[in-house]
């Protein structure tokens, strides 16, 4: 039997322990990453605020006057104002309309009215201020207090500017307030203009 030495022995606890202790405390790799996070399908947002495309139809009320330019001596006539129009929206800020606008002056129960017709193009330059222009036709008439038409101008030429803002904005609906101003020119050489004020009902 070989004989172990003193150093021989010691060397060998050494290494023994030394091995013993590595393996014991041997630290654990890290741990395998989580599997990825799959952020869920949802649908496209809703749209926020109004939305104007396809078809669309309004009207306004309010106060107007008719005035004779070249009537030095008439005076202005005060009265009720009427539009009305329909069309649809060629773009989001566009929309070419068909409208009809009228101002009417009633005294002593008879009414003289000029009614326009023409067509429109109204652009949205922020999503609540418009302006619109347009071009078309109109006539004077004038009726008892009982409707009845008792006479009647021919057709001039007209023009008419117009300019609002919407003070309630829905989904699909808007009210706005506006101002508008609009020139018949007839053979006579007599142009008679009607400008009115009034609050406008909007659907989209």
């Amino acid at each position: 039997m070989s004989r172990l030495t003193l150093p021989t022995i010691a060397t060998s606890f050494v290494l023994l322990t030394g091995t013993a202790a590595a393996q014991g405390y041997a630290q654990p790799g890290p741990p395998p990453p989580p599997p990825a996070y799959q952020q869920p399908a949802y649908g496209a947002p809703a749209p926020v605020g109004i939305q104007r495309d396809g078809f669309v139809i309004g009207f306004s009320l309010g106060a107007g006057v008719l005035t004779n330019d070249n009537c030095d001596s008439c005076d202005s006539l005060e009265g009720g104002a009427a539009e009305f129009h329909l069309g649809f929206m060629a773009t989001p800020q566009l929309a070419l309309l068909v409208e009809g606008y009228a101002v009417s002056h009633t005294e002593q129960d008879l009414t003289l009215s000029q009614t326009m017709g023409m067509l429109a193009a109204q652009y949205w330059v922020s999503p609540k201020l418009w302006v619109k222009g347009g071009l078309g036709s109109g006539h004077l008439s004038l009726s008892n207090d009982q409707g009845r038409e008792l006479a009647t101008s021919e057709e001039g030429a007209g023009a008419m500017i117009a300019a609002g803002y919407e003070v309630y904005q829905g989904r699909s609906f808007a009210i706005d307030v506006s101002l508008r101003a609009a020139a018949v020119s007839y053979e006579e050489s007599d142009t008679v203009t009607q400008t009115a004020a009034g609050v406008g009902f909007n659907w989209y």
